[in-house]
């Protein structure tokens, strides 16, 4: 996966035959289709007792912007941390 920083590079992504994705943080990723849909994605998974994946669509790009993405992200990533040290205790 190629590392995104900023909106301005997001514009700049063309579709190809298959679907890419970029990476912009740990678990948070923009998905960009052949049809050229941006869509930003956030993959949280578990490894304790049953190990899962979840995928969360944020919105597309335009709708929400990077700054938005992160921000988002970050609120989901404390919530897992958060639920973790809860199964600790």
């Amino acid at each position: 996966m190629n590392m995104i920083r900023a909106n301005a590079e997001i514009e700049k992504i063309k579709p190809t035959e298959k679907i890419q994705k970029f990476n912009l943080e740990k678990g948070l990723y923009l998905k960009v289709t052949p049809r050229g849909t941006k869509v930003f994605r956030i993959q949280l998974s578990r490894s304790n007792i049953k190990p899962f994946k979840v995928l969360i669509t944020l919105g597309r790009y335009l709708y929400i912007n990077i700054k938005e993405t992160r921000s988002v992200s970050e609120s989901y990533q404390s919530k897992k941390r958060a639920q973790k040290h809860q199964l600790a205790a």
